[in-house]
């Protein structure tokens, strides 16, 4: 009988203390949260110089450019993005139980 009595003088207050922790989760959204998205947004119109241009690109292919220089272009693009710069320092984890 008396562990019992030790086991609800644990477990009630504990049980208490956790519904009281998730009360806090359920408030509604904070001005952070209402305002989210919004400077990215900003900053990308601020960015846009052609607004209509952005809402409807043209879909004509460049025809006016140097063939050798953009095979170059794609060729140093595909070489540098497969090859990541390799890791320099080693790392140590010293695990101890």
């Amino acid at each position: 009988m008396n562990s019992i009595n030790r086991i609800n003088t644990l477990i009630l207050p504990a049980l208490a203390a956790a519904l009281t922790l998730t009360a806090g989760c359920a408030s509604g959204p904070e001005r952070v949260e209402k305002d989210f998205g919004n400077s990215v947004r900003a900053m990308r119109q601020a960015q846009t110089m052609d607004a209509v241009a952005a809402a409807a690109p043209d879909t004509t292919p460049i025809t006016s450019t140097d063939g050798q220089r953009m095979e170059n272009a794609l060729q140093s693009y595909r070489e540098s993005v497969g090859q990541p710069a390799a890791v320099k320092d080693n790392f140590d984890f010293n695990v101890s139980e």
